[in-house]
């Protein structure tokens, strides 16, 4: 019994040369894609821009006896809900310059 393979006819040959062809070409394409997607990761993660934490103010000013119970940052204002007396108020300022915006008052 002669267990070595036949070679193949040039027809099976240059079918088999193709299909290499077409798992190096989609397997190519795989890696670079996945490689393209961790450095656009890579890149959102490092973007991060250091100089929008330096642009807010140190300190507020809150109004006296008033418990904070909750803080937001959105769309460059601090928002705090605050409490004094049972009463709830929405307490909003800039961030860059600590300025007082407004006030609104919750009622239950």
């Amino acid at each position: 019994m002669d267990d070595a393979e036949k070679p193949l006819d040039p027809a099976a040959q240059r079918l088999q040369q193709k299909m290499r062809r077409l798992v190096l070409i989609s397997s190519l394409t795989m890696v670079l894609g996945l490689a393209a997607v961790f450095v656009a990761i890579i890149y959102r993660i490092n973007k991060i821009d250091d100089t929008e934490a330096q642009d807010f103010v140190s300190s507020l000013s809150l109004p006296a006896g008033h418990e904070v119970l909750s803080a937001t940052l959105s769309d460059g204002k601090f928002i705090l809900l605050l409490r004094s007396n049972g009463a709830d108020t929405l307490n909003i300022f800039d961030a860059q310059s600590g300025r007082a915006l407004g006030v609104v008052d919750l009622n239950r």
